[in-house]
């Protein structure tokens, strides 16, 4: 239920440009709640899908409400997954993303 609740996100994700604050919300707690437990349960697979749709919204300067979530799903992947892409790259690619709200 919770991995297929994560792709159907993601499908909105990259078909509409965005989701609600509530569903970014959504994630955001998902992680956040089983980022020290190493649960599992939590999908894996289906969260990197999402990140990776995120990351490539971020790279283009597109904005919106998943960037809320951001920063807890990238250390997800990177601390229990491992990944190619850098901290650092990400880091530039949030501050640039994030000055459109301010």
């Amino acid at each position: 239920m919770t991995a297929d609740k994560v792709k159907q996100l993601t499908r909105k994700l990259k078909q509409q440009g965005d989701v609600s604050l509530e569903e970014a919300e959504w994630i955001y707690s998902l992680v956040e709640k089983n980022i020290e437990k190493n649960d599992p349960n939590l999908p894996a697979i289906a969260l990197s899908e999402w990140y990776l749709s995120v990351s490539q919204k971020l790279e283009n300067n597109e904005c919106g409400n998943f960037i809320f979530q951001y920063l807890f799903v990238m250390t997800f992947i990177i601390t229990f997954y491992g990944t190619r892409i850098t901290r650092s790259r990400n880091t530039e690619v949030l501050k640039t993303a994030s000055k459109k709200f301010v």
